[in-house]
């Protein structure tokens, strides 16, 4: 079984479990003497340790470029572990030395959470990452349609000023001598009406009017 960590790294975890292990333990737990018992316990530790001697061998972690440098023995049980440690205490030390880690249900589950935990806060981090290069994009959307916004505002600007100049121009220059024909006798049903500028420095109430009781 490959256990994938983030990075892109790879943990093996050796799934077999012989059910020669059992058999040995069984044959101990069913044995009518203590030395009996004792054989089958030490023909366990030995099973157990040549096993791992041959996991060791493969070095999975040079065939497979992304695994990291041990792979995880699985013992399908904690009586396993315990009984062959009994009788071999250095198995454990030995595994380790040969990078192999001996892993029973709780201490594998133990190991699983903490690569799920890894996988958590790498995905935090990634989503941080995101969210910053979310928050840097929309700034600068921001800041182009602030600017966008500008240059419009100083062109309506440019627009009123041109626009009351035109006014005033047309007051002074045109509609004052159009406005005359009246007095030389033109006859017309229409009054030309004065043009008023554009007040450029009307702002609005900061004051909010209270709603109206009905």
């Amino acid at each position: 079984m490959i256990v994938h960590l983030p990075n892109q790294r790879q943990v093996v975890v050796d799934a077999k479990a012989p059910s020669l292990w059992w058999e040995d333990y069984l044959q101990a737990d069913k044995a009518e003497s203590e030395d009996l018992r004792e054989t089958a316990l030490n023909l366990l530790a030995k099973h157990i340790r040549e096993h791992s001697r041959k996991l060791a061998a493969k070095s999975y972690w040079s065939s497979l470029s992304d695994a990291t440098e041990f792979v995880v023995l699985f013992l399908p049980g904690e009586p396993l572990l315990a009984a062959a440690l009994k009788q071999d205490p250095e198995l454990l030390e030995d595994a380790m030395r040969e990078r192999v880690v001996l892993a029973t249900p709780a201490s594998l589950y133990c190991l699983l959470h903490v690569i799920n935990h890894g996988w958590r806060q790498q995905q935090l981090a990634e989503n941080a990452r995101q969210i910053s290069e979310l928050g840097r994009e929309l700034y600068d959307r921001i800041f182009d349609w602030n600017s966008h916004l500008i240059k419009l505002g100083d062109a309506l600007e440019k627009a009123v000023v041109e626009y009351n100049h035109s006014i005033g121009s047309l007051e002074s220059r045109v509609l004052v001598s159009a406005r005359r024909f009246k007095d030389l006798g033109v006859t017309s049903d229409k009054d030309i009406p004065e043009t008023s500028q554009i007040d450029t420095n009307i702002k609005e109430s900061s004051e909010l009017k209270p709603p109206t009781e009905e």
